[in-house]
């Protein structure tokens, strides 16, 4: 059995889907995929600021009401596994969690959850993420 490179099967298949888009012979299920509009993104990224980032991003999904309709319960689940500090890069920080809440509080939401399942012993994940202290004050709005 002959065995062909992954460089050349890449380079034959590019070849092979322009020819037979320069022809015209592509299937029509093919043509009417590549007809589609965009569809809208489902991942953002953006720097900056905690807040004003977080706003963005959501802005650039669609907005909160394409996610929160106004009465509805939320549950957010933060990456909270892990019983580090915010500087470990390896759970969500207070501040993203609570502009996360703002946004869902603004668009109405009745009910805020915030939910995980932690690897370690709960009580020192809410404390070294600092998530419990901004539960605690999101809970005093």
């Amino acid at each position: 059995m002959d065995h062909i490179s992954r460089r050349n099967f890449l380079k034959t298949a590019t070849l092979t889907g322009a020819a037979l888009g320069l022809s015209g012979t592509l299937p029509r299920w093919v043509k009417g995929v590549l007809a589609q509009p965009p569809l809208p993104p489902d991942l953002a990224v953006v720097k900056g600021a905690p807040e004003a980032a977080v706003r963005k991003a959501v802005e650039l999904l669609g907005g909160i009401s394409k996610f929160v309709k106004s009465g509805d319960k939320v549950v957010l689940k933060p990456n909270a596994s892990f019983a580090n500090t915010p500087d470990w890069g390896s759970t969500t920080t207070p501040e993203v969690l609570t502009a996360v809440a703002k946004l869902c509080l603004e668009a109405g939401a009745k009910r805020i959850l915030v939910m995980d399942n932690p690897l370690r012993a709960s009580e020192s994940c809410r404390e070294k993420t600092g998530l419990g202290k901004a539960c605690e004050a999101l809970a005093q709005r």
